[in-house]
């Protein structure tokens, strides 16, 4: 490992606590080529921004566990991080609802397993790759598309914004569309976008599947008042 100043060393502690592992002091020491009381005053360090900067942290506490011997070894409380069990139950969540291609799968879980072990990554990696040997997604489209899309839908829904989409029908042929969205839902393998067509006078909700719009421009026009409180009213119609 280069050797690092102190900034450097204690940016290293941390994003190594953040992923789970656990450091000793005179383990730091050794691996940083440093005393001892360097370590500990990173550690300090450390602890006092967890503690000072609690509305960027959150509950982040830095733990000492019981020594042994002459090891002090510390780690990051781990009630607020996501676990390597927890990111196992999305992984098959996932896998389950075939939404994701194989790649984008893949990808995901390697970001979400970035603040784990080492061990834990491997482990979970192992699984997605013995997984997907056998996985075809229902998805035709690639999901880190869909899931930009998606961000600019919900954007435009917060705002209250209308969107032009280019959507492909059932038989392939794509349509220019101004959409009031209302909300995006995910329902039995498929993404889906919730809206009411402007050039519709019943503002009826209808059901766009998300791996079908293959353009999103969000627009300054608003949402007419009172769709809301006409959707809850109407039933929503199935487009594929």
């Amino acid at each position: 490992m280069k050797k690092l100043n102190k900034t450097g060393r204690v940016l290293s502690i941390l994003y190594r606590l953040m992923r789970g592992e656990k450091i000793t002091i005179p383990g730091g020491a050794e691996e940083y080529e440093v005393s001892t009381n360097s370590i500990r005053r990173d550690i300090s360090a450390i602890q006092s921004f967890l503690s000072e900067y609690r509305e960027l942290t959150g509950n982040l506490e830095l733990l000492r566990e019981k020594p042994r011997g002459d090891s002090r070894t510390y780690r990051l409380s781990s009630q607020d991080m996501i676990q390597a069990c927890d990111l196992l139950l999305i992984l098959k969540i996932l896998l389950g609802s075939r939404a994701l291609d194989k790649q984008s799968l893949s990808s995901l879980l390697e970001k979400l397993a970035v603040y784990n072990t080492k061990e834990q990554q491997d482990f979970l990696r192992e699984i997605c790759e013995r997984e997907l040997n056998d996985y075809y997604p229902d998805e035709k489209d690639a999901g880190a598309s869909i899931a930009e899309r998606m961000w600019l839908l919900e954007e435009a829904i917060q705002k209250g914004q209308a969107v032009r989409v280019v959507y492909e029908g059932q038989d392939g042929e794509q349509e220019a569309l101004v959409l009031y969205p209302i909300a995006t839902r995910f329902d039995r393998s498929y993404f889906y976008l919730l809206a009411c067509r402007a050039d519709k006078e019943d503002k009826t909700v209808v059901h766009f599947r998300m791996d079908r719009i293959c353009d999103v421009e969000p627009l300054e026009e608003p949402i007419p008042v009172g769709l809301e409180e006409r959707r809850k009213l109407e039933p929503a119609k199935q487009d594929n």
